[in-house]
């Protein structure tokens, strides 16, 4: 039999009025890993074009087999792209044509790019800062005559013409938002020798001059190696610029990348640029799996959900023109090297959409395996925004029949945005939770709604709302996350009395927090919404969020005021704050964040998180991608102290955090159909029973006196010796060491089981 008790009373008294102390959110108290993104030199990948493309921190490179060109990561408020293109179109050298009348042949992998003429290879490698272009001659010409080398660039990038120099040549963009460097080259011979270069640059033609009294002696192969660099400058508008966007899931994979990430960057209003990529769990490294980088096709807006029912992922985000794009997505085993096929949802004819969000299936076991497609539909010029979804299954990677989920008019909603999914869907028969902001009609301002969402496409006929503070309030952003019935809901708030009207950008003055319960055929409020940050101006933003499947009773939320270091807060089973810390991100300059994705790790138990930052030190922008965890506060496994006198075995079953309902402590192979009581305390001892008359030869292992002594509480064991004793551990409590003993009558013995040591964090 299942006993309930009232022990979180005694609990709660040994908690303050004050939250638990804030602690760093990040494992171990150490920054998580930071890169410069990079993505090395790939195939088109199911992509028709013949270029090759590769990314570094502030720039992308097509590689082709006549040239290369470099395009710099702008920002998303940039009007267009400002490509600079490169074309090796001589090579002299005592009057010997070093390129020869033969094609080059052309290779590009990893990190290398070059092409083979008869005397010189021409090589481009890329580094995350910069990119090295390199001349490899491989034999002299004729006497000891200068060797020219010249190259046509095409940019909207400019140069003042000059004579040969020993300096960089200096490429700006019109704006001076960016600029291109051509380093000072270097001619070095086999044996080490070295030799400056000086550069020219006259109609569109840079040209490189190795002195002929250098090659004279040289012992060649001689190698000359301009640095290409980009530096992107600071601006006013930074929403754009860096990573704007990213999403994170874990899937479990066994090559031990199980983390798969994507994130978003734009090399201007036109261009935007998707990474799909796999990390390890510690994110120190990391494996791509597909790179739409092409200028001709803008990607963005990302969205990935593991599926654990067949351990395989799937991921979605925007791609096409703007105004005009359609949602891409891939469903890949957690073991995929690379993406196999890209996929294209179903959109009506002259439609649009956009902001995919996805719901998994996570800690179901097999036939599991559907995912849940959620996006924004624009049905035309006038028409509303609607949420519409679609069921994909993962074995075959086919999306069922589109379906609306709001919009439309339905409860009178004239627009929605800002879609979101439960990814938790844990058992089978369950939903996913949808979640979106909607304008609706006579209100005239911004709202909140949560609709079931069944895993055949039907859609619940009730929605839930939750709380604000007045009916003049906008209600934005909604974040929604749980499983089991059992679910946390993040949104922002603004008066809509002080901003009134549709507003464009969902920005806040206040962060809300609510948990509801969601079981039947009907929402239930579990607890009051609560502030959980807030801002004297409408700058807030909700991130991520994210819930521990193994105790059902956690989540995680990232929000923060825009550009500025994001918060991260853990909340338990009353949706009450429980601890919080800022993300890392400090430069020596100056750092604007983004907000974080998150997810749960069900192995190692602990929130991964992903996110970028954009970065200036005296002037120039430097992008980082970071990734790391949120953790629970670390404790030991339950352990058993003491001798038993054949009164059973205590267990501890779940996890006995602090926020965690229900834990269960539980007594195992004790006397059966007896009276049993579990004796627990804050404290130690050993007191022998038979002093005080009580038969069995057992002492009692747990401190009674006050204090230390919380309670004993009465039950009987089943024909098994099974006790079982349910606990919830509320927040706001401090953490505390519980110990429990069972003593159990055997006739006219008590039969005591070993002492419990059980660490409450």
């Amino acid at each position: 039999m299942k006993t309930t008790n009232t022990l979180v009373l005694w609990l709660a008294a040994t908690a303050t009025a004050q939250l638990p102390t804030p602690s760093q959110p990040l494992a171990a108290g150490s920054p998580p890993p930071a890169s410069a993104p990079f993505q090395p030199i790939h195939d088109a990948q199911l992509q028709p074009t013949l270029e090759r493309w590769a990314a570094t921190a502030t720039c992308k490179c097509g590689i082709a087999g006549d040239g290369f060109t470099i395009v710099p990561y702008l920002g998303a408020h940039a009007p267009t792209n400002l490509p600079w293109r490169w074309q090796l179109t001589a090579a002299h050298h005592g009057g010997i044509d070093l390129l020869g009348a033969e094609p080059a042949t052309f290779t590009a992998g990893g990190e290398r790019a070059e092409r083979r003429h008869r005397l010189v290879t021409e090589r481009w490698d890329l580094r995350a800062t910069g990119i090295e272009q390199s001349f490899l001659i491989h034999g002299p010409g004729p006497g000891a005559e200068d060797l020219l080398l010249r190259g046509a660039v095409n940019s909207a990038l400019y140069a003042a013409e000059r004579s040969p120099q020993v300096a960089p040549l200096v490429f700006t963009a019109p704006d001076r938002s960016c600029e291109l460097h051509y380093g000072t080259a270097i001619a070095i011979d086999a044996e080490g020798a070295s030799v400056a270069v000086p550069v020219a640059f006259a109609a569109g033609t840079i040209e490189l001059r190795v002195p002929g009294s250098f090659l004279a002696t040289a012992v060649y192969p001689v190698l000359i190696d301009p640095l290409v660099q980009v530096f992107v400058f600071d601006n006013v508008v930074v929403t754009g610029s860096g990573i704007t966007e990213t999403a994170v899931d874990r899937v479990d994979a066994t090559d031990r990348l199980s983390l798969v990430g994507a994130h978003v960057r734009w090399a201007s209003s036109l261009d935007g640029d998707v990474l799909l990529q796999k990390h390890r769990d510690d994110f120190a490294y990391t494996s791509t799996l597909y790179a739409d980088l092409s200028p001709n096709i803008s990607s963005y807006s990302c969205g990935v959900a593991a599926v654990d029912g067949n351990d395989r992922f799937v991921a979605a985000w925007n791609r096409g023109s703007p105004g005009a794009t359609s949602i891409t997505y891939v469903v890949e085993p957690a073991d995929a090297t690379a993406v196999n096929l890209l996929r294209i949802a179903n959109v009506p004819i002259g439609g649009s959409e956009r902001a995919p969000r996805l719901g998994g299936h996570k800690g179901s076991g097999p036939g599991q395996t559907n995912a849940l497609l959620v996006r924004l539909r624009d049905t035309g010029a006038g028409l509303p925004t609607e949420v519409w979804g679609s069921v994909i299954d993962t074995v075959t990677g086919v999306e069922g029949t589109p379906f609306r989920i709001a919009g439309g008019g339905q409860f009178l909603t004239r627009d929605c945005e800002e879609p979101w999914v439960t990814r938790d869907i844990a058992v089978a028969g369950n939903a996913w939770l949808c979640a979106w902001q909607q304008y609706t009609e006579g209100i005239d301002r911004w709202t909140v709604a949560v609709a079931r969402v069944g895993t055949d496409g039907s859609v619940s006929s009730t929605m839930f709302t939750p709380d604000v503070p007045n009916v003049v309030t906008h209600a934005m952003q909604p974040r929604v996350e749980g499983a089991r019935g059992r679910y946390l809901i993040a949104f922002a708030t603004a008066s809509a009395t002080t901003w009134p009207g549709k507003l464009a950008i969902p920005y806040g003055t206040a962060v809300w927090a609510q948990r509801f319960d969601w079981a039947g055929a009907t929402p239930a409020i579990a607890g009051p919404a609560r502030v959980i940050g807030s801002s004297s101006s409408r700058d807030l933003v909700v991130g991520g969020i994210a819930h521990d499947g193994i105790t059902n009773s956690h989540w995680v939320v990232g929000h923060g005021r825009t550009g500025q270091a994001p918060t991260v807060q853990r909340f338990g089973y009353q949706g009450i704050l429980l601890d919080q810390g800022p993300l890392p991100g400090s430069s020596n300059g100056t750092s604007t964040w983004r907000l974080p994705s998150l997810a749960f790790d069900r192995q190692l138990e602990r929130f991964p998180l992903l996110y970028g930052t954009r970065q200036v030190d005296q002037g120039i922008v430097r992008t980082l991608l970071w990734g790391g965890h949120f953790a629970h506060p670390t404790m030991a496994e339950p352990r058993v102290q003491g001798a038993s006198c054949s009164g059973g075995h205590p267990a501890a079953i779940g996890r006995f955090r602090i926020g965690t309902a229900p834990a269960f402590l539980a007594l195992f192979d004790g006397p059966p159909h007896q009276p049993t009581i579990a004796a627990l305390s804050l404290g130690l001892a050993d007191l022998p029973l038979a002093a005080y008359g009580i038969a069995g030869g057992c002492s009692l292992l747990v401190d009674p006196l006050a204090p230390q002594w919380l309670t004993g509480v009465f039950t009987t064991t089943d024909s098994s010796g099974y006790a079982p004793l349910m606990l919830s551990l509320p927040e706001p409590l401090q953490p505390v060491d519980l110990y429990v003993q069972w003593l159990t009558a055997d006739g006219p013995a008590i039969r005591g089981s070993s002492r419990l040591h059980v660490e409450i964090r």
